[in-house]
């Protein structure tokens, strides 16, 4: 009887291991996730004002397999952009609390380099090392590149 338990519950194990391994959606995208923060000091009007900026961001990196390699199992993978979302909180007094929020979301190419940075105004975009646009409000926002990126801020708030 104690080898008949030790026998089906090693096969319930391996028989579990063995269909989650199977699972197709894990390999379909990756997510990758990561936090920055950043400290500046700001001189406005005489003034130096600490300021500071946490941005979390998350990259949804999906891909495709080239349709003449299917079923084989060396498979080229054809390169798709990144779908990236950025949570960047504010905070620019001498408090410890975060003031301003701010949700970005856009497609990044493998190529492409967005890079949030504060601006006298508040905060920048850079794309590809050119400065675009200060970001003021929600909306969408087209960058002057050759590929025509563009950005998408959904919300601009304070907290």
């Amino acid at each position: 009887m104690k080898l008949l338990k030790t026998l089906l519950s090693t096969l319930l194990i391996l028989e579990s291991t063995a269909f989650y391994a199977q699972n197709v959606s894990s390999v379909e995208h990756d997510v990758m996730r990561t936090t920055k923060k950043k400290s500046f000091i700001k001189d406005k009007d005489g003034t130096k004002t600490p300021f500071r900026m946490k941005v979390i961001e998350r990259r949804d990196y999906r891909f495709a397999f080239e349709e003449e390699d299917k079923g084989k199992t060396d498979q080229d993978r054809v390169i798709m952009p990144a779908y990236v979302t950025k949570v960047v909180y504010l905070d620019n007094d001498f408090d410890k609390y975060y003031d301003k929020y701010i949700v970005i979301r856009y497609k990044k190419s493998y190529e492409d380099k967005f890079e949030i940075v504060p601006t006298e105004n508040g905060l920048g975009l850079k794309v590809d090392e050119k400065m675009v646009e200060d970001i003021s409000k929600a909306g969408f926002y087209v960058t002057d590149t050759d590929d025509n990126d563009y950005f998408v801020v959904e919300e601009f708030r304070s907290i």
